[in-house]
C-alpha cells in the first residue's frame, strides 16, 4: 500500500532566514540602584470606551412630577456627567448611556443616583445642594432622615 504514496524530493531546500537586525528591542531588564524594575513609559494610545446603560423603573405616582422637573433634571446629567438621557413613556423609565464623551468611569451609577433622589424627594435645589444626599440613600436612610439632619 505504501508504494503508491509518491514525494517530490528534488525541490527539498527549505528558504533561510534572513540576519536578525540588530536594533531590535532589548531583553535586557534594567534595574535601579534599589534593585527594582525600570520601564519605559506607557504610549498614549486612543482611550476606547464602554457603552453602558442603565435604566431607572419610574414609580406611577412620581410621573407627574417627574415631567415638571424634567428640564431642570436633564442638564446635570448631560453637561456635568457627560451622560445620554432620554424618557421612555412606554416602559415608563429613564434609560441612561454613556457616550465617548463620558470621562468618569462611575458616571453612570451617579447619574442613577441622581434620577432616585428626584424621584423621593422633587426638590432639585436640595438634590443638588447636598452631595452626601446619594451616598445617605445608598447606605439606607430615607431622605426625610437627611433633610432633618440639614435643617
Amino acid at each position: 500500500m505504501s508504494d503508491n504514496l509518491l514525494v517530490d524530493t528534488t525541490n527539498t531546500a527549505l528558504p533561510v532566514p534572513g540576519p536578525i537586525p540588530t536594533h531590535a528591542v532589548s531583553t535586557e531588564m534594567q534595574i535601579d540602584d534599589e534593585d527594582r524594575p525600570i520601564f519605559p513609559p506607557a504610549k498614549d494610545s486612543e482611550k476606547s470606551y464602554i457603552v453602558q446603560s442603565r435604566k431607572v423603573q419610574v414609580p406611577l405616582h412620581r410621573m407627574a412630577p417627574l415631567k415638571s422637573t424634567w428640564s431642570k433634571m436633564c442638564p446635570p446629567l448631560v453637561s456635568h456627567l457627560k451622560l445620554q438621557v432620554r424618557m421612555n413613556m412606554k416602559s415608563k423609565a429613564i434609560e441612561l448611556r454613556t457616550s465617548k464623551y463620558t470621562s468618569d468611569d462611575g458616571a453612570i451609577q451617579k447619574g442613577e443616583d441622581f434620577v432616585v433622589c428626584t424621584f423621593f424627594d422633587c426638590r432639585l435645589s436640595v438634590v443638588l445642594a447636598d452631595p452626601l444626599l446619594t451616598r445617605k440613600m445608598r447606605r439606607g436612610r430615607s431622605v426625610a432622615d437627611s433633610m432633618w439632619t440639614m435643617q
